[in-house]
């Protein structure tokens, strides 16, 4: 089977759990066995990986028992982002990933299929793919999810502090057309409308009192967004996933029936479009 397809999954913190529920479905329509790669940021780093794997219902575990019951999101509030705490409790999110195996690494070396973590250098500000099949993967997602201001220092991979990749990119169309023109696209986003306005003046507002770079390059993100989406609803050889205004998961929800929701709200979003998936994934 030809390989010429290039699978994209979005950031978006707990609104994740959406790719999930898609990623799930999408494993039994032959998606793996035609990708040609696989890139994820943030939350869709974690996301794309287990579906490179093979092991969508394994990333579940993640969103549903391990970030509500190991306090991964405890801080995640108004007074601990005053107080100048992490939302992210990155100890206890390395400790599960790394020695509870929620992330194979060793399979994710051996894995055929490309896999790269989008993430933004924190000093230059400039955006890249790291290639996850290398022995610090969980540190390249952990990168890939360190959502400045919330994680303060980011993580280092290779000498260089890194942040979360989303600043730069979460349509990420015109970025993976200029750098595959002649595949086949699938865009899991984890984004709605209505939630990127909020976002927008939520984060922009904080990120302006703690870092005006940051903050212009977040807003021109955001700003591009709606162009490049509209972009890629127009253009065939794209397929976007992406949840609608019904959605009820936000950035730090952990309430597991909310949870569960979002992920057969994502599951729905292939099922109720099987037919175009199937077209889109055959043409």
């Amino acid at each position: 089977m030809m390989r010429d397809l290039i699978v994209y999954a979005a950031g978006g913190g707990m609104r994740g759990i959406f790719g999930v529920g898609a990623f799930q479905a999408l494993s039994g329509m032959a998606v793996r066995e035609r990708a040609l790669a696989i890139y994820g940021i943030s939350a869709g780093a974690l996301n794309a990986a287990h579906f490179a794997l093979g092991s969508a219902t394994q990333a579940m575990e993640w969103y549903l028992q391990y970030v509500p019951e190991r306090g991964i999101l405890a801080h995640a509030t108004p007074v601990g982002l005053i107080r100048g705490e992490d939302f992210i409790d990155l100890p206890e999110a390395t400790r599960v990933l790394e020695t509870e195996r929620l992330i194979d690494g060793e399979a994710l070396a051996r894995c055929p299929i490309p896999v790269s973590f989008g993430v933004v250098e924190r000093e230059g500000l400039g955006f890249r793919w790291i290639d996850a099949r290398r022995p610090d993967a969980i540190r390249v997602l952990l990168a890939s999810s360190s959502i400045f201001p919330f994680v303060r220092d980011g993580v280092v991979v290779d000498g260089v502090s890194c942040i979360d990749g989303g600043y730069r990119e979460s349509v990420c169309h015109t970025r993976l057309r200029r750098e595959h023109p002649g595949a086949k696209l699938l865009l899991v986003l984890n984004d709605n409308e209505r939630e990127s306005i909020v976002r927008r003046m939520v984060v922009g507002a904080v990120l302006r009192l703690r870092d005006e770079r940051l903050a212009a390059v977040w807003l021109d993100s955001l700003d591009r967004g709606p162009a490049e989406l509209e972009e890629a609803l127009g253009d065939s050889d794209t397929l976007v996933l992406r949840p609608d205004d019904s959605f009820p998961v936000q950035f730090t929800t952990t309430d597991p029936a909310v949870l569960a929701h979002g992920f057969w709200l994502g599951y729905r979003a292939v099922l109720t479009q099987r037919d175009r998936v199937m077209r889109f994934l055959e043409t």
